[in-house]
């Protein structure tokens, strides 16, 4: 059952990281792969989070994300606002829904209990360092088959064109009048 209400989100003003809602990305992915054991990478405030376990109806999603940004202004609200959207995501979709609070290199031993996982989302940090960690999470945790976004920026092509996984569709959308593109990746 899909949830109906999307009263528990937040968007923060002068804030990024929202995949918008609507992109038939997640029904096109329950079609093919239908997962059921989610990682995601890049929580931020929830909001891809809850298209997954919207449309993914009999998965369960575990997302890491740092709960402290080190780089932005005003860290100490947004870690505030990361860990309030976190409880209340897991009021919405109960042990569906998991947050790890950490980047992906420490966040290692605490994944392990969770997998392996059929599938992930890669939208966290866009660097090629970052990318390539991620990338190699993913492989390390038994996912075969990814979404990664904003593989449209150059750093992120890179780590994967220099990585073993393999493009095969792209997805792009339109957000806060840019155009950014999903990478499917597999194995």
């Amino acid at each position: 059952m899909k949830t109906s209400s999307r009263d528990h989100l937040v968007h923060l003003e002068n804030s990024w990281g929202y995949i918008p809602d609507g992109l038939y990305v997640w029904n096109k992915i329950q079609r093919m792969y239908s997962p059921k054991n989610v990682l995601e990478i890049g929580f931020h405030l929830g909001h891809s989070t809850t298209w997954m376990l919207d449309e993914f109806t009999d998965a369960n999603v575990v997302s890491i994300s740092p709960g402290f940004e080190h780089t932005l202004d005003g860290a100490k609200l947004l870690a505030d606002t990361r860990e309030q959207q976190a409880n209340a995501m897991k009021d919405v979709f109960g042990d569906r829904f998991t947050w790890i609070p950490k980047g992906t290199i420490d966040a290692y031993d605490d994944l392990e209990p969770y997998g392996p996982f059929d599938f992930a989302l890669i939208d966290g940090q866009h660097s090629y360092e970052h990318t390539a960690l991620d990338l190699n999470c993913c492989s390390h945790f038994g996912v075969r088959q990814l979404l990664i976004d904003n593989i449209d920026q150059w750093q992120v092509l890179s780590a994967v064109n220099h990585s073993r996984w393999n493009m095969v569709r792209m997805f792009p959308y339109v957000s806060d009048d840019n155009i950014n593109v999903m990478g499917l990746l597999v194995l």
